[in-house]
């Protein structure tokens, strides 16, 4: 049968049209798709014979690695086909035929098998019949065979006492008187009762004859006492010593809690010492009261706020109301007590650590620390001396911040105030100048868009003869800068062609002049400005 069939197997698990050559040279065939593995069953899939040598098969999705079998069959017109044995098929693969042979597909090809009823079959099959105690068993081997079962009932009397022939005969069937008997009697798995059931008593264990939980006994825990806790039918009562509901005055002693207390009623501490251990303390009442246990007309202890300063040589600091003087007192070293509204002499030269000597002034060095110094004088020759040498005349006295006084000249006091002046951190004062070319446009100013958001410009232009002087007012949004020239002053004999203008770049606001004179001649731009933070 060669050149009538081709069969191969197919599949990469990502194409989903397939060429199979079959080389049997006409496009009269017949294509058979099944799955290569078990079941086995017919694939429905789309094939053309593409040529006398291959067919085409489409796959609505791509099969899986080798997984699809294809076989290709045709037969030549006008010709007789012989088949001398089952063996000439293409997939067929015949070997050692024995008797009760069937065809199986090993993967592959079809073979012959014997049926082995272990793996060619399914469900379950008894291979062969043991005889036990009691039993004989015959014919119990062999294909065909008829087993035959034999009870030895002397072996069941011997197992169970009192059992007779008869009984044991019941066994075979069970007569119909027998089983009205049984039919009156309760299953033993779950029964069911009707009526009045009498269990002996004692006769159920609750550890090991009931479902669920039970309580053999109670044991009472710290704080807590048990009466009537064990025996048959008892009725425990356990006590904790007061009532604690969540309405009721309770009462302890000692009582610790490791996390947070929060009392949404009133606290009260009838101790005789209140110690708190915390770094903070907040107290929401604008006026703490001291000595609030004393009801009498004459009080006589005194009261206040003492620091601690330590365990070392620091005393303790403290302010505190005389009961005798009726005044606040304060105390620097813990012993010494200054009325608040006594500042004397003495108070104050206790206060500064000692006296001074004569003509030394109080002065303090800005960390609370009091002393008497020795000070310069305000007279004319006092203050040169302090500076070293007179200046000249005109020359005014000025300090470098460093502690140290000089005469200046009124020319090093402009270099002093040239630059930028920042007023109180929202606004700023500055000037600048700019040549201008003609017919260009030029930025003679700008600043950052950030940190202001209004300037005021004074512009003065000078252009050979000719001036001019105008104000400038602009504001911005962030994205786009507006202005306003007014109070416009021109001098000359004409004047000065040009254009004051304002953008916004990049991070910057700019101020823009332009000179459009035919006669390119160069002008001079100065601008002060006055600027407003954001």
């Amino acid at each position: 049968m060669a050149g009538t069939v081709h069969t191969e197997t197919i599949g990469n698990g990502s194409a989903t049209s397939f060429t199979v050559t079959h080389n049997l040279g006409t496009r009269d065939v017949v294509v058979v798709v099944r799955n290569a593995a078990s079941p086995y069953e017919v694939i429905d899939v789309r094939w053309e014979a593409t040529t006398a040598a291959t067919v085409t098969l489409d796959f609505s999705a791509a099969p899986s690695a080798n997984s699809v079998r294809v076989g290709v069959y045709s037969a030549v017109a006008g010709d007789s086909i012989n088949i001398g044995s089952i063996n000439d098929l293409g997939d067929v693969t015949i070997s050692s035929v024995a008797d009760g042979d069937f065809l199986r597909w090993n993967g592959t090809a079809w073979i012959n098998d014997a049926v082995d009823l272990s793996t060619d079959t399914v469900g379950s099959y008894v291979q062969s019949l043991v005889a036990g105690t009691g039993v004989t068993l015959s014919n119990n081997s062999g294909e065909g065979a008829t087993p035959t079962i034999t009870v030895d009932t002397t072996v069941i009397q011997a197992r169970v006492a009192d059992v007779s022939d008869t009984e044991i005969g019941y066994l075979n069937g069970v007569t119909s008187a027998i089983q009205t008997q049984f039919d009156a009697k309760a299953p033993l798995a779950s029964p069911t009762f009707t009526g009045t059931v009498t269990v002996p008593d004692n006769s159920f264990a609750l550890g090991t004859k009931t479902t669920g939980d039970y309580v053999q006994s109670l044991v009472a825990g710290t704080g807590v006492t048990l009466t009537n806790n064990s025996g048959e039918s008892a009725t425990p009562t356990i006590a904790i010593g007061q009532a604690v509901a969540t309405n009721s005055n309770v009462t302890f002693a000692d009582v610790s809690a490791t996390g947070n207390l929060v009392v949404t009623g009133n606290l009260t501490v009838n101790g005789t010492t209140t110690t708190l251990n915390t770094e903070t303390l907040a107290v929401e009442d604008n006026i703490v009261v001291l000595n609030s246990g004393y009801t009498g007309n004459e009080p006589t202890a005194n009261a206040g706020i003492e620091i601690n300063r330590g365990g070392g040589s620091a005393a303790n600091v403290a302010i505190r109301w005389n009961e005798t003087t009726d005044k606040w007192q304060f105390t620097n070293d813990g012993s010494t007590y200054v009325n608040l509204s006594d500042v004397t002499a003495a108070a104050i030269i206790t206060a500064a650590g000692g006296d001074g000597t004569a003509g030394q002034a109080l002065t303090t060095n800005g960390a609370g620390v009091l002393d008497f110094t020795t000070i310069v004088g305000t007279t004319e020759a006092s203050i040169i001396s302090a500076v070293g040498a007179d200046g000249s005349n005109g020359a005014i006295l000025t300090t470098d911040g460093a502690g140290n006084l000089t005469f200046s000249s009124s020319a090093s006091l402009d270099s002093v105030a040239s630059g930028v002046i920042t007023l109180d951190g929202v606004g700023e004062l500055n000037t600048s100048t700019q040549s201008v070319t003609a017919n260009t446009i030029l930025t003679v100013d700008s600043f950052a868009k950030a940190t202001y958001r209004t300037a005021k410009y004074l512009v003065q232009v000078t252009q050979g003869t000719k001036y001019t002087t105008s104000e400038v007012l602009l504001v911005h949004d962030g994205t786009t800068s507006y202005m306003s020239e007014y109070a416009v002053i021109e001098l000359g004999a004409s004047r000065i062609p040009m254009t004051v203008s304002t953008s916004v770049s990049g991070d910057d606001v700019l101020l823009r002049v332009t000179i459009t004179d035919a006669a390119t001649t160069n002008a001079t731009v100065k601008v002060a400005r006055t600027l407003i933070a954001v």
